[in-house]
């Protein structure tokens, strides 16, 4: 998998946990912008990009939605080293457990 359909996740406003849902998606180079728009109830992304070395950049707009909702994000983009903004991402994202 190279991409993630922008709208895979419109009609499951009700998912609390995306842990490790793409995890190891090693050839994953792109997430859309809009992807957890709709989700509301997220409580859990941990882990949800681990591994997926191949991605290209990481969308502000889930690092902001995951930062100001209570959200728990360890490790969220842990391994992403080839994204252009990896090393401006807090370090909660990328540490391992």
């Amino acid at each position: 998998m190279t991409e993630i359909p922008s709208n895979l996740f419109k009609y499951n406003t009700e998912v609390e946990s995306f842990l490790s849902i793409f995890n190891s998606c090693e050839s994953l180079k792109n997430i859309p912008r809009n992807l957890i728009n709709n989700n509301s109830k997220i409580k859990d992304v941990r882990s949800m990009f681990y591994k997926c070395k191949e991605l290209e950049t990481i969308p502000i707009e889930i690092i902001n939605k995951v930062m100001n909702g209570l959200i728990d994000y360890e490790c969220m983009f842990y391994g992403c080293t080839k994204a252009d903004n990896y090393n401006n991402l807090a370090e909660k994202f990328k540490k391992p457990y």
